[in-house]
């Protein structure tokens, strides 16, 4: 991929009007420096008063041209993340021609400028597209079940704790292989690390023993990729993939369970990105996706997941619930009239299966809504913090049951998706759910509300 990179670099009409930028560029700096003012010219005197090689540079503004040149032919060219950045180009090329001793050795033709480019691409190759990692980061919390020492109890063998331990982590890690990487693009990976932080004390379930570990899911950034932008797309990484992993969490196990995970880093067990690695993948693409100028569900799920990111981020209970609710309005819109009435008949036709509950989902969401209302004007609400927390397990299952949609529609089609969203507001009434939307632990809010 770095070589795909560079080659974009190697752009022919590139090269030539970085070159013919970096002659003329040059020539006027120089000229500049080397301006003498008349007698009478006042301002030009006091132009050159303090005028010295950097000022004369500086003035011919080559880091924004030469930016956007790159950005023209490179950058507009590649999706983000971007495995360098513009200021790591134009800061490089920079500081190879901006002294005027290579400004007079261009003018006397001593330099060619074919070859400085070329020493500028093996530069950018050999020092930015080296492989990096970034710190690792925890994610969630993993309980697993650990039988690999069943085989050891009942051969009678004893081992030490340690090798047991390095054991145990050698055989969580294989089964962990092929979801290792939970996400690649542009030769940055998401790479998945589970460590070991606790040996959880020997149990017996039907006479067999077994013990459940705890395990930490770490994540790291890597890939052939520059310093800048490692730090960049670490900070986006670290920002918005606890807020995805959040919104899984929330729903998992999918049924028949009360308890609303809303621990940091959340609790999970070895199934987890087993169920979820793909979808979760699919929002870290999104997050990264220009939004389309036409509206499509990809567009929908795209600003649901910076939405959801930044209501986790809030620490005002007022603005996290504004912006949840906002994130499930994102989803499921039908234009601008009779909001929450629309999105209460939607979000229970896509949630709720049994027909006869429906007006309790409905009432539900249009209570939510009415309450972010409320607290957007400045009332106190009752119980915000718990508001907050339903909003966003209500937005959490809207994106996942969307996820879904988008997935099962006729051949992946957008337009498709989108007909079938229209369709429960057209068609409200009908029992069940929609294709591949499963069940979520979210109907127990309202099934369990009393009114």
């Amino acid at each position: 991929m770095a070589n795909e990179f560079i080659n974009l670099l190697r752009n022919e009409k590139l090269r030539e009007e970085i070159i013919n930028y970096l002659f003329n560029g040059c020539d006027d700096a120089r000229a500049l420096f080397n301006y003498e003012p008349d007698e009478n010219d006042e301002e030009g005197k006091e132009l050159m008063k303090n005028m010295d090689w950097q000022a004369a540079w500086d003035s011919i503004s080559f880091c924004y041209e030469t930016e956007k040149l790159f950005r023209k032919y490179f950058f507009d060219e590649i999706s983000q993340p971007w495995p360098i950045q513009p200021e790591e180009l134009t800061i490089t090329l920079e500081s190879m021609v901006c002294s005027e001793e290579f400004a007079d050795k261009i003018a006397d033709e001593e330099v060619g400028l074919e070859n400085l480019y070329d020493v500028f691409l093996s530069y950018v190759e050999n020092h930015f597209f080296s492989y990096r990692r970034s710190l690792p980061f925890t994610i969630c919390k993993i309980r697993n079940k650990d039988t690999s020492f069943i085989k050891w109890f009942l051969i009678g063998r004893l081992e030490d704790e340690n090798e047991m331990i390095k054991s145990t982590n050698e055989e969580f890690n294989t089964e962990y292989d092929k979801s290792k990487i939970l996400w690649t693009k542009n030769d940055i990976s998401v790479i998945l690390e589970p460590r070991l932080d606790k040996r959880g004390k020997y149990q017996a379930k039907e006479g067999i023993p077994f013990r459940e570990d705890e395990y930490s899911i770490n994540v790291i950034v890597a890939g052939r990729i520059s310093p800048a932008s490692l730090g960049k797309v670490y900070s986006q990484i670290s920002r918005c993939l606890p807020s995805i992993i959040r919104s899984f969490a929330l729903l998992y196990p999918l049924e028949g369970t009360t308890f609303i995970n809303f621990d940091y880093p959340p609790q999970a067990d070895e199934h987890f990105f087993e169920n979820y690695g793909t979808h979760i993948g699919n929002c870290l693409e999104l997050f990264f996706t220009e939004p389309t100028p036409e509206d499509s569900v990809e567009r929908r799920i795209r600003n649901a997941v910076h939405l959801l990111v930044e209501s986790d981020n809030q620490t005002i209970d007022t603005i996290g619930l504004a912006l949840s609710i906002t994130a499930m309005e994102a989803l499921l819109s039908q234009g601008s009239a009779e909001i929450s009435e629309k999105l209460g008949i939607i979000a229970a036709a896509l949630l709720e299966p049994d027909l006869s509950e429906r007006a309790k989902a409905k009432k539900f969401v249009k209570d939510l809504y009415d309450q972010r209302s409320r607290a957007l004007h400045g009332e106190k609400i009752e119980a915000e913090p718990q508001a907050r927390k339903n909003a966003r397990h209500l937005a959490a299952a809207v994106l996942v049951a969307v996820l879904n949609l988008r997935y099962f529609s006729k051949y992946g089609s957008e337009a498709e998706a989108l007909s079938e969203l229209k369709k429960l507001y057209d068609d409200p009434y009908k029992s069940g759910l929609p294709a591949g939307v499963p069940e979520l632990n979210i109907r127990s809010l309202w099934a369990n509300k009393k009114d």
